[in-house]
């Protein structure tokens, strides 16, 4: 955020914006998003670290009541990241605003051909998590995530999230699944335990969908699994466990066994047990 050349109120905004932040100062940031002269790279990086650190608010009305009216007035300017960034910060923040998912919505339509993946895996993850009925943008964030699997595009993290995004909105279209789903194998490998975790949680409800062999895939991502066992934080550990339960028994049980060897619980009974 360059100052040279603002106004006084602008650099003051800034200056707020950048302190705010770093102090964990909530109403410091939601004070600086009062300036209406603040473009739309601050107003988007002020709502962003709202959204990062959700847990300063507490009470999130007053970030909900002064939050909506800046990113209205710039949401024109915005650029595709700025506009992939703010929907998830709406989405983590909570806004309801309707006029404002509508407006932000109409800008990631048109800005959709010029999305990374990183960016449509967040504007995913903003329709799933912000339960908003956006039918016809769902269904375009499908077709260019179908296009960015196809070509490649996509980071592991991105595959993941995406993934669980569309199994959390219940996306049912075969089509549109194909690509991101065959894609999974080939970056298998490089999921860390969340990735994993986050996708064995949305291939168990697609495993009618899924184009290749199945227990294959689970073969893959049981080698994934026990690479990682030590290190998976509780959560991850009894998603893979969950999703891994749904597989065959024969696969199953090797695949406890292992991660037992590694030093985690046998079963998930087990695991539950020793957790508290």
């Amino acid at each position: 955020m360059a100052l040279a050349g603002l106004s006084p109120a602008t650099r003051a905004a800034q200056r707020e914006i950048l302190s705010a932040g770093k102090r964990g100062d909530a109403a410091g940031l939601v004070r600086a998003l009062k300036c209406v002269e603040l473009g739309a790279v601050s107003v988007c990086t002020a709502l962003h670290r709202l959204a990062r650190r959700a847990e300063w608010l507490g009470d999130r009305s007053f970030a909900r009541a002064e939050g909506c009216a800046p990113v209205l007035r710039v949401a024109s300017e915005l650029a595709p990241q700025g506009t992939a960034n703010t929907l998830w910060a709406l989405a983590r923040l909570q806004l309801p605003d309707q006029e404002l998912w509508a407006t932000i919505g109409a800008q990631a339509t048109k800005q959709m051909p010029e999305f990374e993946g990183r960016h449509l895996s967040n504007l995913a993850w903003s329709l799933a998590v912000s339960s908003q009925d956006d039918e016809p943008l769902l269904q375009l964030v499908a077709h260019f995530v179908a296009r960015k699997a196809e070509a490649k595009e996509l980071s592991p993290q991105s595959l993941a999230n995406i993934l669980w995004s569309f199994a959390f909105v219940a996306l049912w279209d075969s089509e549109a699944l194909r690509a991101p789903l065959a894609a999974v194998r080939p970056c298998a490998g490089a999921f860390n335990g969340r990735d994993l975790s986050n996708t064995l949680w949305a291939l168990c409800l697609y495993k009618a969908t899924y184009p290749e062999d199945w227990n294959q895939l689970l073969r893959s991502l049981a080698k994934v699994a026990l690479a990682h066992a030590a290190s998976l934080s509780p959560n991850d550990l009894t998603s893979i466990l969950w999703a891994f339960a749904d597989g065959t028994p024969q696969l199953q049980e090797r695949r406890l066994r292992g991660l037992d060897q590694s030093g985690r619980p046998r079963t998930y009974e087990a695991f539950v047990g020793s957790s508290g």
